[in-house]
């Protein structure tokens, strides 16, 4: 168990005010395996957590500790057993993986655009739930697993409500801007995001329903290469970012208020390179400020201490999920970027 005082320490900085939340644990827990297990790594630590986690599947197959974000981490965790049973090739994965993948079916709202969200059939719908649902789904077909089709289909249906006609895909609203709570929304600016235009068109390029001449497709590509990644304000990317901002905004940069690091958002928009490579045959980034990231990110991660290899988590979701959260996200990240050949069955 990793404890408050642990991850201060581990963090070498005992104002550390990030910690992670323990509610978050399984679900942390299986983004690093995903991460792992998509950049090739079948350590010996992988194969533990993977454990970890059907050791805290219950009878139904639920996984995760009770909370609101209860889904994230079972869907997270779904697609890590999955991917230990089909690219370690270890049978004892298999019927957790068959179990979980099960409840993500019995969790998707009803109807025919019906996705995913806080719960089991909770009502509403939001895209990033929705998303990471449907990467377990596709992941559990290209292992063997039986899913239901029309779960597919559901929420690839509920993510083409959610696109607007300027290709933004919204978070439960159509075309809206991506969702921050509380003070994250003073300090992590949601029109310096398009987390979920990078999410959504990320599956739904996998979508049967998909119409290649749809221009709102090519609308959501442009809004994605024109939103780079920057790691503060001064530097090239974050010049850009600037362009999008208000004069009262931009008076705020100065005061050092806001900040530009969004690593959902790179996870996301890095799976949907890979996507588009797998799907289309065509690299879409290179040409664009995006061609810059590994070594963007490379350039800030801890090379020295107990933290050696990590990324700090300080960008809106790390008060959450902690250096464990930040270091998974921006691995898989770099995972999703680097390695674009598909893996066997997808």
């Amino acid at each position: 168990p990793v404890t408050r005082d642990d991850f201060a320490r581990f963090s070498e900085n005992a104002a550390d005010e990030n910690p992670g939340r323990a509610e978050h644990r399984s679900g942390l827990v299986a983004l690093a395996v995903i991460a792992a297990l998509r950049a090739g790594d079948a350590s010996p630590w992988v194969v533990r957590a993977a454990r970890y986690l059907v050791g805290k599947q219950d009878p139904e197959g639920k996984i995760g500790e009770p909370s609101q974000g209860w889904s994230y981490s079972h869907i997270l965790s779904s697609e890590a057993l999955v991917l230990a049973w089909h690219l370690l090739g270890n049978e004892e994965f298999r019927m957790p993986a068959s179990k979980a993948i099960q409840v993500v079916h019995d969790a998707r709202n009803s109807g025919a655009a019906g996705g995913w969200g806080y719960g089991i059939k909770p009502g509403g719908s939001d895209t990033s739930v929705t998303v990471w649902a449907l990467r377990a789904l596709l992941a559990a077909k290209m292992a063997g697993i039986e899913i239901k089709e029309d779960a597919v289909r559901g929420g690839m249906a509920f993510i083409d409500s959610m696109m607007g006609d300027n290709g933004r895909i919204g978070y439960s609203e159509r075309g809206g801007l991506p969702s921050r709570g509380g003070s994250r929304k003073e300090r992590y600016l949601p029109e310096l995001s398009e987390s979920l235009t990078a999410a959504g068109l990320s599956v739904f390029l996998r979508s049967s329903a998909l119409r290649s001449n749809d221009e709102r497709f090519q609308k959501a590509r442009r809004l994605v290469l024109e939103c780079p990644p920057a790691w503060t304000f001064k530097s090239r990317s974050g010049a850009v970012l600037i362009e999008k901002l208000s004069y009262e905004q931009r008076r705020k940069t100065v005061k050092n208020k806001l900040s530009t690091l969004d690593f959902y958002y790179w996870q996301h928009a890095t799976s949907l390179f890979r996507s588009w490579h797998l799907v289309r045959g065509k690299t879409i980034h290179r040409s664009s400020h995006w061609k810059s990231f590994p070594s963007l990110v490379g350039s800030h991660q801890r090379k020295s201490g107990d933290a050696k290899g990590s990324w700090d988590p300080d960008d809106a979701w790390g008060k959450d999920g902690g250096r464990t959260y930040a270091t998974a996200m921006l691995a898989l990240a770099l995972a999703n970027f680097e390695f674009t050949v598909a893996m066997v069955g997808e």
